[in-house]
């Protein structure tokens, strides 16, 4: 489902970027998307530095050249790295007098590997993110829900977190 959400909105509009560490899945990230260079030319920037503090600014610079970055985090026991970016997202069109902006989605997983993985992974902070003004925040529960909420993140004007549980 988030497959298919991908494939016909990177489809739909050819702004979309994908960016993030390991978003083709090589060293266990998201294996969904690992053809996704080949599928879409140019439009991937698979494995930035680790330095998940810079992905949200890099994003954001994409925005405002016209581009609409999906920012990729593979565990959401980063977010505290990108939170003060991720607010400055959400008070963004109240600081610059603007109804909308910047469209920036972050897909976020989340809920961990299980019993056996590091803390930093096994953690889900999603509640440190729904009182952000002007953020839109998703959590879906079946494939179904992940696939149409996932098509909206994409396509709101205004920042949208996706949290994708695991196991899901």
């Amino acid at each position: 489902a988030v497959r298919e959400a991908f494939e016909e909105e990177f489809t739909r509009n050819p702004s979309l970027v994908l960016l993030g560490e390991d978003v083709l899945g090589s060293k266990g990230g998201d294996s969904v998307l690992k053809d996704f260079r080949e599928k879409f030319p140019g439009r991937v920037v698979n494995r930035l530095p680790l330095a998940e503090e810079m992905f949200v600014s890099i994003a954001l610079g994409m925005y405002k050249g016209g581009l609409r970055p999906v920012v990729q985090i593979n565990h959401s026991g980063f977010v505290p790295l990108l939170l003060n970016d991720i607010y400055q997202l959400g008070i963004w069109r109240y600081r610059t007098g603007q109804t909308d902006g910047p469209a920036i989605t972050i897909r976020v997983g989340h809920e961990g590997y299980g019993p056996h993985s590091g803390a930093e992974v096994s953690v889900s902070l999603l509640a440190s993110l729904i009182h952000i003004p002007n953020l839109w925040v998703a959590v879906p529960s079946t494939p179904y829900y992940a696939k149409g909420l996932l098509k909206t993140a994409l396509r709101l004007n205004r920042p949208a977190i996706f949290f994708e549980n695991e196991y899901l």
